[in-house]
C-alpha cells in the first residue's frame, strides 16, 4: 500500500490500481476507485472536505453538510495527469503530460455543489 496523501483525519492510499480514502478515526472507507494504471498523485484538503486522485483520469471526492459525493472526470483533457498543485483552498492546477499531444495545464475549482474546470495553457489548438 502506498500513501498518496494524509491529514490528521483522512488517509488516501493505493495498492496498484485500487485507490481507497478512509477515515483514520473510525476506519470508515469513504471512497474506493479503480484506475487504469497506478494513480500518479493525490491530495486531501486540510479541512478534510475534499480529496482528489489523478492518473489516467481524475476522481474528486467532496464532503459537505454530512453528504459525500464522488465525481470522475474521465475525459481526453484529463488523461495522463502528471501532477497536481494546490493553488488555494478551492483551486487546483492540473498538469497533463507535457510530452503528449494533449499537453495542457488545467485549473479545477472545487465547490461542494459544482465542479468547474478551465484550460489555462494548451500546447495544441
Amino acid at each position: 500500500m502506498i500513501i498518496l496523501d494524509e491529514t490528521n483525519k483522512l488517509c488516501l492510499s493505493h495498492f496498484y490500481e485500487y485507490v481507497q480514502l478512509f477515515n483514520k478515526e473510525s476506519n470508515q472507507i469513504l471512497l474506493t476507485d479503480d484506475f487504469y494504471g497506478d494513480p500518479t498523485f493525490g491530495l486531501i484538503d486540510i479541512s478534510n472536505e475534499w480529496a482528489i486522485i489523478a492518473g489516467k483520469n481524475l476522481t474528486l471526492w467532496t464532503y459537505h453538510d454530512g453528504l459525500s459525493e464522488t465525481t470522475t472526470f474521465d475525459t481526453q483533457e484529463f488523461s495522463d495527469i502528471e501532477q497536481l498543485r494546490l493553488i488555494d483552498k478551492d483551486n487546483i492546477s492540473i498538469l497533463i503530460d507535457p510530452w503528449s499531444e494533449y499537453s495542457a495545464i488545467w485549473q479545477l475549482k472545487i465547490w461542494w455543489c459544482s465542479k468547474k474546470y478551465a484550460g489555462i495553457r494548451r500546447s495544441h489548438n
